[in-house]
């Protein structure tokens, strides 16, 4: 309080005085309030025409809210003492004026040694002006004030990270049982035109309603938004939804938001504000993008790791915060082969941001189905593929009819033939070696010679040329189908003499047999038996003994050969 001995205690504590300087405040309304710590410092600001005030409490302390009251609304620059209490003192200082305060930045002298403060600066001590200047520009390009930084450089212990042991577990929560997680990412990677976009409808479908899943799984009535960028409302999106009878009432189209007289585009992240607005206004459940390149910001680069997850991390957080799953789906890239995890367009970092991700893909044996396979899946056990058929409803539009499960997985589908000519090749030989097999009990067990012979016998149009070629032929057809089995094994003749033979056996899709990608670890004619038997028992670990095919389809692997199974 002034006084005629100026600023005094008069009985009160440091904490409370007001700021050195703070009765020239008002003479400077629109300046920026420098503060640093103590009188001389405060002092020496001044005396170079700067708007400066001083702490009194020295740095141990830190001011009262009524002390700071008249740093209300100002744009204020902290200037620490170069030691790491003084630090510590101006890092309370900037927390005490959050919401009082315009705007706190921090000065940082680079070349200021041990406790040095503003009263040593150069620029404030030599008393040009233009030095003074250039101090001014460098305290007024100061950074904003960011929690702890201040503490970082002081040294100070600070608690980082999050303790597991104050983690509650909790269960992983699901939209679709095994596939589709709640308040997390799931891709659906497909190839256009496949039917991606009538799938993620006919699933919309049955969340609007709470309509059992294709898998008999149960789902929980909720609502949907769906950002799609390639369909029509009227004429594609709302007919689909009606031919799957879905609950509109509970669907939410928001592909675009309006920007003065027009409209544009949702873009992620910039816009997620409004994809929340639109799971909260329907108590949204599922969120369907589609697809995530029409959406994807143009400041951030789908090819690029780094710009991908920096988009997909706030969308993965908006649905962690809502509990709403969020599906984005992407188009295939045109190389073909290799691991399918690396056949979406675009970067890796698409499918590693999500926790599921599912395959829609043609069936390599039936140009009308689709199949629908685990890719990814990060929470559960790969759930099984499923099928289904594109039909037309009775109003025109297309609708989906699931057909049951199979054990074609997301190998065998983008191992498919890439053209119609291939296709009808594999297809041909498939026929075949099928009525091959229902003449024979289902079973063949032959050289690859002998099995040329009697496909060439047969008039197989489409045989290569070689033995050799046509095992791989079999082994390609096996994968990427659903009629016979493939394996490799040895046979001694009656000279006791080994030979390398082709054991086919007609497919049991109901049995359960998944197939094993390749045949290489075949046996060494050492090991082989005087028998064709292809039921080798192999030992269970529970004790018992099972059967070769009964082993297989309980995980087992068969010391006597490798399965190359096909999709039931």
């Amino acid at each position: 309080m002034p006084g005629e001995h100026g600023w005094g205690l008069a009985g009160r504590k440091l904490d409370t005085l007001p700021l050195y300087g703070s009765e020239r405040l008002k003479e400077q309304p629109d300046t920026s309030v420098v503060v640093g710590e103590g009188e001389k410092a405060a002092d020496a600001l001044l005396d170079a025409g700067f708007c400066a005030l001083g702490t009194v409490t020295g740095a141990s302390g830190t001011p009262k809210p009524e002390a700071l009251e008249v740093l209300r609304g100002r744009r204020v620059i902290l200037w620490p003492d170069n030691d790491g209490i003084g630090m510590k003192h101006m890092e309370r200082i900037a927390k005490a004026l959050q919401g009082v305060a315009s705007e706190v930045r921090v000065f940082r002298w680079l070349h200021a040694r041990e406790k040095e403060d503003a009263a040593d600066h150069p620029a404030l001590k030599a008393g040009f002006a233009d030095e003074a200047e250039d101090l001014r520009e460098a305290l007024e390009a100061s950074p904003v004030w960011n929690p702890g930084a201040l503490l970082s450089e002081a040294g100070e212990n600070r608690e980082v990270g999050v303790m597991l042991s104050d983690v509650e577990p909790e269960e992983v929560r699901w939209l679709w049982e095994g596939r589709i997680p709640l308040g997390k990412l799931t891709l659906i990677d497909g190839d256009p035109g496949c039917g991606k976009s009538a799938m993620t409808t006919d699933l919309a479908a049955r969340v609007s309603v709470g309509r059992p899943f294709p898998d008999g799984t149960p789902c929980e009535a909720g609502g949907v938004v769906l950002l799609n960028a390639e369909d029509g409302l009227a004429d594609t999106i709302r007919p689909r939804l009606d031919a799957a009878g879905a609950d509109l009432s509970r669907v939410l189209a928001l592909a675009t938001i309006p920007v003065g007289d027009t409209e544009r585009l949702v873009s992620i992240p910039e816009d997620l504000r409004f994809i929340e607005d639109g799971i909260n206004r329907i108590g949204a459940k599922l969120v369907v993008v589609d697809p995530i390149m029409a959406f994807l910001s143009g400041e951030h680069d789908a090819h690029k790791d780094q710009d991908v997850r920096r988009a997909l991390a706030p969308l993965a957080k908006l649905a962690e915060k809502t509990g709403a799953s969020v599906c984005v789906v992407r188009h295939l890239n045109k190389t073909a082969g290799g691991n399918p995890l690396y056949r979406g367009g675009g970067s890796i970092g698409i499918v590693g941001a999500a926790r599921s991700a599912l395959l829609l893909a043609k069936h390599p044996e039936d140009e009308r189905r689709r199949v629908l396979a685990s890719l990814k899946s990060n929470l559960a056990a790969p759930a099984p593929s499923l099928v289904f058929t594109l039909e037309e409803s009775a109003g025109g539009s297309v609708r989906i009819e699931w057909k049951g499960d199979t054990t074609l997985d997301a190998t065998a589908l983008l191992a498919s033939p890439l053209d119609d000519d291939e296709r009808r090749e594999m297809m041909t030989l498939r026929d075949a070696v099928s009525e091959l097999l229902n003449e024979n009990g289902g079973e063949w067990e032959s050289t690859p010679q002998e099995l040329f012979d009697k496909l060439t016998e047969a008039d197989c149009g489409v045989l290569p040329e070689r033995p050799d070629e046509l095992t791989k032929a079999l082994k390609k057809t096996a994968r990427t189908g659903t009629a016979f089995t493939v394996s490799r094994g040895w046979r001694k003749d009656d000279n006791g003499k080994s030979k390398r033979v082709l054991r086919l056996r007609r497919s049991n899709p109901s049995n359960g047999v998944v197939g094993v990608d390749g045949v290489d670890g075949v046996d060494q004619p050492d090991n082989a038996n005087n028998t064709s038997n292809t039921d080798n028992d192999v030992s269970d670990p529970t004790g018992g003994v099972v059967k070769e095919s009964d082993a297989l389809s309980n995980g087992h692997r068969s010391p006597e050969r490798e399965e190359v199974m096909t999709g039931a």
